[in-house]
């Protein structure tokens, strides 16, 4: 699969997830009212027209948001997201990746998922590694 197809899959999960998930923990009466969840705008705004970094960063803005509201599925998805947008501009051992993985570390801990913290905490150490090298 190319990277247009990637980037085309990821912008779909994204929507749609910002759809579902709306839905499920902003409920009815907001909806009948017509709110949207706080960073949505920024998020929508983001994709469009924002570069790789910018379009990151309002992943991890959702994920933390979600991740305060302890849905820890929602919140690793867009992670993963800002993640993968990140890797498809820079390459997977891009020193650019460092703070996005450390956010998604900082996730995981959050979910008691420690060795996968301690997993990712290591690739931090090797991409960091690479920069001083």
């Amino acid at each position: 699969m190319d990277s247009i197809h990637v980037s085309l899959i990821a912008v779909v999960m994204t929507i749609v997830g910002v759809v579902v998930s709306y839905r499920l923990i902003f409920g009815k009466e907001k909806l009948a009212r017509g709110e949207k969840p706080r960073g949505s705008h920024e998020l929508e705004v983001a994709i469009k027209m924002g570069s790789a970094s910018e379009k990151s960063e309002a992943m991890r803005g959702m994920a933390r948001r979600y991740a305060q509201h302890g849905d820890a599925w929602t919140a690793e998805s867009y992670m993963k997201l800002a993640l993968n947008v990140l890797e498809e501009e820079n390459g997977t051992l891009s020193p650019e990746l460092v703070p996005t993985l450390k956010d998604y570390a900082q996730l995981l801990r959050k979910f008691s998922r420690i060795g996968q913290a301690d997993e990712m905490d290591k690739r931090i150490r090797n991409l960091q590694k690479q920069r001083s090298d």
